[in-house]
């Protein structure tokens, strides 16, 4: 009896919440997206494309053009007492250059992220791997939220 109650209220305050999907404000994205040129990190900007594609509409009408410039920064934050790293900062720094018709616009987005030194090769790797990941995700998904008032 506890769980159909606890079911029935859960229920009732989501339903009555006003939570709304954050891309189903009325506003669709309908727009073909062409990526023109792509300069700077070259797994970052296959990753932003692939993210781009997922969302771009190729039966619209409406084309934009965009060239992707991403600079993507290791650098060392903290070092111990041997003087061997121990923090890095990974950085970067994504421009969107859109055109649309003879406008041109450009949108420019950072991201920073703090990472521990780890003393296995192969995991460090992977760590900076998953951070270019969500950088990447993070940046299409930002240039998707800003096309949306575009």
């Amino acid at each position: 009896m506890k769980t159909k109650i606890l079911s029935f209220l859960i229920l009732l305050l989501i339903t009555n919440c006003g939570f709304t999907p954050v891309y189903e404000s009325g506003k669709k994205l309908d727009y073909h997206i062409l990526i023109n040129d792509k300069e700077g990190e070259r797994l970052i900007n296959n990753l932003i494309q692939d993210e781009i594609s997922r969302f771009s509409n190729p039966s619209s009408q409406n084309k934009i053009i965009i060239k992707i410039t991403t600079e993507y920064d290791k650098s060392i934050l903290t070092k111990d007492s041997k003087g061997s790293a121990t923090d890095y900062t990974i950085s970067m720094v994504t421009d969107f250059e859109i055109k649309e018709g003879t406008s041109t616009n450009n949108i420019i987005f950072k991201d920073k992220q703090v990472i521990k030194n780890n003393s296995d090769i192969f995991e460090q790797n992977n760590v900076e791997d998953a951070t270019k990941r969500n950088f990447a995700i993070s940046a299409a998904n930002k240039l998707r939220l800003a096309l949306i008032d575009y």
